[in-house]
């Protein structure tokens, strides 16, 4: 570990060119860096492997998510839409505890609850366009009810939806 404090973008790149060598496995890497309680050191080194070799650390998929929700939050709903292997379940209870709306979104319209999607971007995102785009793309007219409904409830909000 003493080479990832002297450089942990070299030590990281060097990692993984080398990850099929007997030493340097990503097996054993992942090991190491885990039992020695460099979390953010393993972030690096799983993110940079997706990075070169999606499939590599395929096993590790759902441990990157709760990395990329504490430590690189930008990369998390790229991450979530190209990786196709991780429990959503598992994946939406790690966006609700880090408040990662957006990923929820995205992860309950991927689990197949559009509905509890679009209540999210209204309730918690409150971006009447974007609850209007997620309509638009889902295709479903009872997402045009729901939100026509909500509209009525709440129409200061919504304003943006009578002109729309």
């Amino acid at each position: 570990m003493t080479l990832m404090k002297l450089g942990s973008e070299e030590t990281v790149n060097l990692l993984i060119a080398h990850r099929t060598e007997p030493p340097l496995q990503v097996e054993r890497v992942v090991k190491v860096l885990d039992s020695t309680h460099t979390v953010e050191y393993l972030h690096k080194y799983l993110d940079g492997l997706f990075q070169k070799d999606p499939k590599a650390g395929g096993q590790y998929h759902q441990r990157q998510v709760e990395l990329y929700a504490t430590y690189d939050k930008e990369k998390l709903l790229p991450f979530l839409r190209s990786c196709t292997d991780i429990p959503l379940q598992k994946a939406l209870q790690v966006c609700e505890k880090h408040n990662r709306y957006e990923e929820m979104v995205f992860l309950l319209a991927r689990m197949g609850n559009p509905k509890a999607a679009l209540e999210l971007v209204i309730k918690k995102l409150e971006d009447v366009d974007k609850a209007i785009e997620f309509a638009m793309e889902e295709g479903d007219d009872d997402l045009w009810d729901a939100l026509i409904h909500l509209s009525i409830s709440n129409p200061s909000k919504f304003i943006d939806l009578f002109f729309f």
